[in-house]
């Protein structure tokens, strides 16, 4: 199953499918290899391809059953009004339930005798304890498919932020790109402004030497040239 693909319950197929939940739960059951499936708590869940490997299924198995029932109509016998289903999925779903119910009351179940025998009080213990179950299985159902809705949202979630995040990392990683490129023409260009300052005080102080020698005069300027030649 892909992490983006929406997990999909056995009623969520059997919705889309038309068929019966016991019949895609059947279905799934005996068809584990074309059929995936995990288990997210107690519950089952399906990729979004398992509905059209159901439908597939149950079309195959439809059309099975429709050619052995249509055999008799073929040899001449008639065919009554009601022995038609409304479509090839219902009437597959139709008999798995039969079939279900007929193994159901044909199953061994607790003998009149020992129930005969058995004290009120503890046949309506029992009773009472099986709309107990009932109840706490229709709680953990129901748990489980507010489970699967917060996982489902989670996920969600954690793949937007992760598209966040990644965005920020390439943002910030433009944003140093650029400041190390500013601190290098910072630092070239305060550079320049030394190299420039340095210049000019060398230039100021050759003039401040020049006029001064230019405002003395010319016996002065005479006399140093005498005195710095001895």
């Amino acid at each position: 199953m892909k992490h983006h693909d929406k997990p999909l319950k056995i009623a969520d197929i059997a919705r889309k499918t038309g068929i019966s939940e016991e019949e895609a739960r059947d279905i799934t059951r005996r068809h584990p290899k074309e059929i995936p499936s995990r288990r997210l708590g107690r519950i089952k869940v399906f990729p979004e391809q398992a509905v059209e490997a159901v439908r597939r299924i149950a079309e195959k198995e439809t059309a099975a059953d429709d050619g052995s029932e249509n055999e008799p109509q073929r040899k001449g016998a008639p065919a009554g009004a009601n022995g038609r289903s409304d479509s090839r999925l219902g009437a597959i779903a139709q008999q798995r339930q039969e079939e279900r119910k007929r193994e159901r009351a044909s199953s061994p179940g607790p003998s009149s005798s020992a129930v005969q025998g058995a004290p009120y009080h503890l046949i309506e213990k029992v009773a009472l304890q099986e709309k107990q179950i009932q109840r706490i299985f229709a709680r953990l159902e129901e748990a489980e498919n507010r489970h699967l809705k917060t996982a489902t949202t989670m996920e969600e979630r954690i793949a937007l932020l992760e598209r966040q995040v990644e965005a920020l990392r390439e943002q910030n990683r433009i944003t140093g790109e650029w400041i190390r490129y500013v601190d290098g023409r910072l630092d070239e260009m305060a550079a320049a402004d030394r190299s420039i300052a340095e210049t000019t005080n060398a230039w100021a102080s050759y003039t401040e030497s020049e006029l001064a020698l230019l405002k003395r005069s010319f016996s002065e300027r005479l006399l140093d040239r005498f005195r710095h030649k001895q």
